[in-house]
């Protein structure tokens, strides 16, 4: 990936995440158990990998009575991938939760509250590698970062200046995209973004920053907002 932007503003981005981010994390986990109905109801889940770890994100098979754990530290959270019945449905998890899934609901541990997927699409393979860009047209710096499965491209932060651009090189996966974005405000606060697919971007795959919200390319869509952090 080319970096688009002086070293002076790469230099300012990383000293300001230094300052604002926890400087530890503790690992917790993240836990399905498939309490289907039907005992012949399987399901197969994944979550993404963190930021700049190579950890697995591949699809792991849950019979009913079983339960499946992931050990996760991103604070930014996760995606949740759960195909059931040849149906694809994606959540957005922080990195220390307990769901139940049953016949076809996603419920807290606990809870009879289900759980609105971010999609629910008949599932799809992985396609070829493309580009996601995005341009900063907010008036302000912006720092921002592009989570990823098993492979393709950094998902390190990058500052961005006014009318700046970055690119990142992703597999167009069906399970889509967290894009994280933190704006000159302090840096105090961190927005995170669910991305469906890049096939949803449309023209060049194009993404736009404004002042508190990211549109696709001809900014008739916002991404969805999945979590706000404050530091």
């Amino acid at each position: 990936m080319k970096k688009k932007l002086p070293l002076v503003s790469l230099l300012f981005g990383f000293i300001a995440l230094m300052f604002f981010l926890p400087l530890t994390k503790t690992h917790a986990d993240v836990t399905v158990t498939n309490d289907c109905t039907d005992p012949s109801h399987s399901f197969t889940a994944s979550i993404n990998a963190d930021n700049g770890k190579d950890v697995s994100s591949d699809y792991y098979k849950v019979t009913v009575g079983q339960t499946e754990s992931w050990r996760r530290n991103d604070p930014k959270g996760h995606i949740l991938a759960i195909v059931y019945l040849e149906q694809l449905r994606t959540y957005y998890t922080p990195t220390n939760a307990a769901y139940s899934f049953k016949d076809g609901k996603l419920y807290s541990q606990g809870s009879t509250t289900e759980i609105t997927p971010l999609k629910v699409e008949t599932n799809t393979l992985v396609t070829r590698s493309m580009n996601v860009n995005m341009i900063n047209l907010s008036t302000s710096l912006t720092t921002v970062s592009l989570s990823k499965w098993k492979s393709g491209g950094s998902t390190d932060y990058f500052t961005l200046n006014h009318l700046d651009s970055e690119t990142w090189s992703r597999n167009d996966d069906p399970r889509g995209f967290l894009v994280s974005v933190l704006y000159n405000s302090g840096f105090s606060k961190e927005y995170i973004y669910y991305l469906p697919s890049i096939q949803y971007l449309g023209y060049k795959n194009f993404l736009t920053i404004r002042k508190d919200a990211i549109y696709d390319w001809d900014e008739t869509q916002k991404l969805k907002v999945v979590n706000v952090i404050d530091y």
